[in-house]
């Protein structure tokens, strides 16, 4: 049973990717970036398209649109890839939060097709680093108040030697209940392509999912 659902979830995952996947032209390393208001990152931005025999020029999409209306980050100036030497094909850009929310940003250019899709940045701005571990505090703890709770049954059927009272409707229920809750969890946290539409739909949301909610789908399934 363990082993099925592992495999029902890797199966579902691996169908997402892989049924969205794009042709690649630039690459934003790391593709995801945390930051507080007033913090600074570098991001290195490489141009993957092998034939260059012309200058390529990005300019930076914010949330689709080229006026950073939000103003969530400082606006990102326009970047130039040439071909007088190999270093040209890597470039930095510089990050800054200014206010707190959520943030796709992407590229286009004259030159080549960029797909948004595939070629992006994801960036969270929170207002402080302290909000975010208290939230990761809280969320631990819930955690393991939640995986405690299941002891005590599995205790006194142990005692008892006995699984008398145990409903299998339930216990069905519960596993394509647990299954489902696997799927969303693993996807929206691993699937840069799925937050990528979730902050589509929710630019000022919170990502719904972090690592102690991905952690506990292993919990559930060592009790089922």
């Amino acid at each position: 049973m363990h082993l099925t659902y592992l495999s029902v979830i890797f199966f579902l995952f691996l169908l997402i990717n892989f049924t969205t996947q794009d042709t690649s032209v630039i690459s934003f390393q790391p593709s995801s970036i945390s930051i507080v208001t007033g913090e600074n990152k570098s991001v290195n931005i490489r141009l993957l398209k092998s034939d260059l025999t012309s200058p390529i020029s990005l300019e930076f999409l914010y949330d689709g649109k080229l006026d950073n209306v939000h103003g969530y980050i400082n606006s990102v100036p326009n970047i130039t890839f040439t071909n007088e030497t190999i270093d040209d094909r890597s470039q930095f850009i510089t990050v800054t939060g200014r206010r707190q929310g959520h943030l796709v940003l992407t590229a286009q250019s004259s030159q080549i097709n960029i797909s948004s899709l595939v070629d992006f940045l994801l960036i969270d701005i929170a207002r402080s680093h302290v909000l975010n571990i208290f939230i990761q505090i809280v969320g631990w703890i819930y955690f393991l108040a939640w995986s405690v709770s299941f002891y005590p049954q599995i205790i006194l059927n142990f005692r008892r030697r006995s699984v008398i009272g145990l409903n299998f409707d339930f216990l069905s229920l519960n596993i394509l209940g647990h299954t489902s809750y696997a799927v969303f969890n693993i996807v929206l946290y691993t699937s840069s392509k799925v937050q990528q539409q979730y902050f589509a739909q929710h630019p000022h949301g919170v990502l719904p999912v972090l690592l102690n909610d991905v952690s506990f789908i292993y919990e559930l399934n060592f009790f089922q």
